[in-house]
């Protein structure tokens, strides 16, 4: 998983180590960074911001993007805790 930056917008991308294939998770029309993944190697979660001092937390399980959570503050850090989402 790493996140990519083209012209000031940045978003979060997959590629496969064995194959070299790779694909954009997020189109980066917001500010997207910091991608984790789950310690199953599932999902990914990442932060989304679009202004202001909160974050939103995303999770990518392999389909779909989807909100988890809100993070607000200035250490932002995107991670995987227990529990159900």
């Amino acid at each position: 998983v790493y996140g990519w930056n083209v012209d000031g917008q940045q978003g979060i991308g997959i590629q496969d180590l064995a194959s070299g294939a790779s694909f954009r998770v997020t189109q980066g029309t917001v500010s997207e960074f910091s991608p984790q993944w789950s310690p199953d190697g599932k999902r990914v979660a990442f932060l989304r911001h679009s202004g202001g001092i909160t974050a939103e937390l995303m999770v990518y399980d392999g389909q779909q993007v989807y909100r988890v959570d809100s993070v607000t503050g200035p250490d932002w850090q995107a991670t995987f805790r227990a529990g159900p989402f």
